[in-house]
């Protein structure tokens, strides 16, 4: 009977050895994130030394990085508790964050060029994001409420595009994703693949005025636009369009109006070229 016991006790030690070691490899390597990790080799480097590089890598400058990193950074540094692991910094978890946003690389992929675990990156995403969204957003992604706003957007389209009248340009994009359990159909699209979709109204200097987020993929982009918020505000005329005007040598009153691609139901104010 001890005999028996002494043999179980060794095959137990043995199995826990066999699911303990790849656990230990696993934490040893992330904890050379410091030395080793892709922030530390490549990106500081970039950042230096290949300005160019940095911002393919990042489709972002390094100066627009730092202005970004000066709003975010007093709501994403981590509080350093005394005697426990080293936290990740503020300019670590922003890139990680806008490296994600740029490629939509898998956080599995981008564990190992890290060096940061899976579970700790999808917390610092929705975190930063978050932050984003909070203090960005409302600076830089503002729809105009007056009359006025749009005119100065519709000048600018007719000096820079040469078209009159416009007031933005319509267009979707389906963002690949991962379907819930028990989603069926729900989420996919035309292209073979599960998504949302974001909708956007860009201006004339390609900056987004509009943003929509979360139309199943399974509705096309004429769709998603019609459940949008701004296109029902343009439906009911509560968003202060400039009233209709004749345009050079016309005689025709012509409104303000969207432009956008056959995807999209012609209306008086949304117009496809």
């Amino acid at each position: 009977m001890r005999k028996r016991k002494c043999i179980a006790i060794l095959v137990l030690q043995g199995l826990l050895e066999i699911y303990k070691n790849p656990r230990g490899k696993t934490r040893s390597w992330i904890r050379k994130r410091e030395s080793r990790g892709f922030y530390t080799n490549i990106v500081r480097e970039m950042m230096v030394e290949d300005t160019a590089a940095y911002r393919e890598m990042m489709r972002m400058s390094y100066d627009d990085f730092k202005v970004l990193l000066r709003v975010v950074e007093p709501h994403i540094s981590p509080h350093q508790v005394q005697g426990g692991q080293k936290v990740i910094p503020a300019l670590e978890r922003l890139t990680l964050t806008i490296r994600f946003l740029a490629t939509g690389e898998t956080y599995r992929s981008l564990c190992f060029q890290f060096r940061i675990s899976v579970a700790a990156i999808s917390y610092i995403v929705e975190e930063v994001c978050e932050v984003i969204v909070k203090h960005i957003g409302p600076l830089y992604l503002k729809v105009p409420s007056t009359t006025e706003e749009w005119l100065e957007i519709a000048a600018k389209f007719e000096e820079r595009w040469n078209y009159p009248n416009c007031v933005g340009a319509i267009d979707g994009k389906h963002i690949v994703m991962q379907p819930p359990a028990n989603a069926g159909s729900f989420f996919y699209n035309y292209k073979h693949t599960h998504s949302i979709v974001l909708m956007a109204v860009a201006g004339p200097d390609y900056e987004c005025i509009y943003a929509d987020v979360g139309t199943n993929g399974k509705v096309a982009d004429g769709g998603a636009w019609i459940k949008c918020s701004l296109s029902k505000s343009i439906d009911d005329g509560t968003i202060s369009l400039p009233s209709a005007r004749c345009l050079p040598f016309g005689v025709t009153k012509i409104p303000y109006l969207f432009v956008a691609d056959d995807a999209f139901a012609m209306k008086p104010n949304v117009m496809k070229p």
